[in-house]
This record gives C-alpha cells, sequence and structure tokens, in this order.
C-alpha cells in the first residue's frame, strides 16, 4: 500500500507493525495460558480420583492421588494425628465408608490456584451415603467445601492437604453411628464427633483401635 502522505505512511506501517506484535504476543499468552489451563485440569483429576475411588470402593487407586504422608483433617481422618500414612488412611476408609451400601461425590465449582509445583483448589461438596433398610432412614447426605493442597511430583500431582468445611446435612443423621455397629472386631467406636462442632460429621467418627482378647 502505497500513500503520498508521509506521515500517513508512517502511521499506517506503526498499525501493521503493532498489530502483528500483537498477535506475536497473544500467541504465546495464548499458549502459556493452555499449559496452565491443562495443568488446572490435572490437579483437578487428582483430587476428583479420590472422591471417584472412594465411590468405587477402589482404595489402591485412591492411594495413587495421595503423597506418602498426607495432612488430613480429622473431620476426614479420623485421626488425632495431623499427618497419617495414606495406607492407615485407606484401611480406615475401608473399615468405615466401605460399610456403606452405596456412597457418591458430587464437587462442582472448583477453583484452582497454581504456583510453580505447588497448588490449592476448592470446590463445593456434596456426599450421598446410602444404608437400605437403617432404621430412621437409609439415607445421609452432606453438603461443604473441600479445600485441597497438591505438590507436583515426578510421578504428577499429589494432594498432601485435604480438608472439609460442613456446611449442611439433610437425611439419617444417626446412620454414621449405626455404620459403626456393623464395623469388624478390630474397629472401635470411639469418636462421635469434634465438640466444637454442632453437626455430625461422617468421615470423622472412626479411627483403628486393636482389641485386646480376654
Amino acid at each position: 500500500v502505497f500513500f503520498n502522505d508521509t506521515a500517513t505512511t508512517e502511521i499506517y506501517t506503526r498499525s501493521i507493525v503493532g498489530s502483528v506484535r500483537c498477535v506475536q504476543e497473544t500467541g504465546i499468552n495464548a499458549e502459556y495460558m493452555g499449559i496452565k489451563d491443562m495443568e488446572k485440569d490435572k490437579i483437578i483429576e487428582c483430587y476428583s480420583n479420590i472422591f471417584l475411588s472412594i465411590d468405587e470402593k477402589n482404595w489402591a487407586k485412591c492411594k495413587e492421588s495421595l503423597v506418602d504422608l498426607p495432612e488430613i483433617d480429622a473431620s476426614l481422618s479420623g485421626s488425632s494425628e495431623p499427618k497419617i500414612k495414606s495406607t492407615d488412611l485407606m484401611a480406615i476408609w475401608n473399615g468405615f465408608l466401605g460399610k456403606y451400601k452405596q456412597i457418591m461425590h458430587f464437587v462442582t465449582n472448583h477453583s484452582v490456584k497454581v504456583d510453580k509445583d505447588t497448588a490449592i483448589a476448592t470446590c463445593y461438596g456434596h456426599i450421598l451415603h446410602v444404608l437400605p433398610g437403617a432404621e430412621g432412614g437409609d439415607s445421609y447426605e452432606i453438603y461443604g467445601i473441600f479445600t485441597i493442597k497438591l505438590v507436583k511430583q515426578p510421578a504428577g500431582w499429589k494432594v498432601n492437604y485435604l480438608k472439609f468445611d460442613l456446611k449442611h446435612q439433610a437425611g439419617n443423621a444417626n446412620l454414621p453411628m449405626i455404620v459403626a455397629k456393623q464395623q469388624p472386631f478390630f474397629l472401635s467406636l470411639i469418636h462421635i464427633s469434634e465438640p466444637t462442632r454442632p453437626l455430625y460429621i461422617s468421615y470423622a467418627v472412626f479411627c483403628l483401635k486393636k482389641k485386646t482378647r480376654q
């Protein structure tokens, strides 16, 4: 394109150069954002695997998403220790959650923030517990917010912190205690709910405790 006016030619040239730079920078940013979105997808997939594996009662698969010594909130582990071995956590979850006929996790509203090799995520959680024929009703539901922290390892993202803040419950709140009575001999009911919490926490009620024979 040629202009008789030199000033017009310069303005046009600067406009073209600016447009090229804009496209180049936008392309770079788009590529960066694409990589970042991929990492977020992997993070969500990592902790979602925990919920899905619990529903399937596939504890080996569940363990794959955890570091060896994660920090699990007492409302989820039933342990008084701030950190618990992932193998011990699977035994606790299997001994308690495994007794329900069905468990279903519904997680939505994911928010993920990534900082190099660490990440923190939150999501809404709705968890349905089903035990057919239970006195008082065969279902118990809890609603709240999960907070999850993750670290990136050579094998991929792993959860090293998990917390659930209970906001609401519905259905048969006695269902966890009913499930407790079905525990095998090596499990004892030692903790019903934290005194500072007014509502039942279904995950926070049992710990492994070996009974001594008389």
